[in-house]
């Protein structure tokens, strides 16, 4: 078994979004970078986990589309992936999706197919969720390394964060939640947090809990149409762990 996603990379939710993470069943799949998966890797799975992360519909990573499509193992399975164009509000899903045995997708909204599972990143399995969290400031500001938020004066910590329990504490801390990430987006929502978003992808715009939408120059009217969703977290959980279940069946019949 191999789990594939971004692993070679700053970017502190791609690094957290595998499912072996998280899932006993999975500790011992072998971990690669979805754009440099060794061929021995593919070559010797009988079942290989993609994701999760923003994968499809963006062109830096097609090429470990293209690889995988050239040594495809005995079963394919998305978990947790998302579409990914910059500078759009839609995407698409590619075909490649039709050669996988199960695919559990992060997007909500009238252009996902409806033979796909919902299934949101399986970073909401973190422990860190799980601990009481005080508010103690009303806004911080979770902006992406190179993506970089022009707002002064309030909290700021980007997505390269090394420490996950750090930053995730780092968003709970906030009543409202300021950034341009997915998963800034995704925790805060977890820890029950107002979030506002600044997009640039239309990642943000297939997201089951609506976030606020602003620009720099009207963020602040934008905390006050933002909203909470409590039941998030467990939502999340349960999809997780019934696609978990999914695949635990398909690796007793592989």
């Amino acid at each position: 078994m191999v789990s594939l996603h971004r692993l070679d990379t700053d970017n502190l939710g791609d690094r957290l979004s595998s499912p072996a993470l998280y899932f006993d069943f999975l500790r011992d799949a072998s971990r690669h970078d979805f754009l440099r998966v060794p061929s021995r890797a593919l070559g010797h799975a009988r079942v290989a986990v993609v994701g999760g992360g923003g994968l499809l519909d963006n062109d830096f990573f097609r090429r470990g589309w293209l690889n995988l499509a050239d040594r495809t193992p005995a079963d394919l399975v998305a978990w947790g992936v998302g579409h990914n164009r910059h500078g759009s509000t839609t995407a698409r899903y590619q075909d490649a999706l039709g050669r996988f045995a199960l695919v559990g997708l992060r997007d909500t909204g009238p252009d996902v197919p409806a033979e796909y599972d919902w299934v949101p990143c399986a970073s909401c399995m973190h422990l860190e969720f799980d601990r009481p969290h005080d508010v103690l400031v009303d806004v911080v500001c979770y902006s992406h390394a190179q993506h970089p938020l022009a707002i002064e004066g309030v909290p700021r910590m980007t997505n390269t964060a090394r420490d996950a329990a750090a930053a995730i504490r780092f968003l709970a801390s906030a009543d409202t939640v300021l950034t341009n990430t997915y998963h800034g987006m995704y925790w805060a929502t977890l820890l029950g947090r107002k979030v506002v978003v600044f997009p640039y992808s239309s990642k943000f715009h297939g997201f089951r809990y609506g976030a606020s939408m602003a620009t720099i120059d009207d963020w602040k009217s934008a905390v006050a149409r933002a909203s909470r969703y409590p039941d998030a977290l467990t939502e999340c959980r349960e999809a997780n762990r019934r696609f978990a279940g999914k695949v635990q069946a398909l690796l007793n019949r592989s």
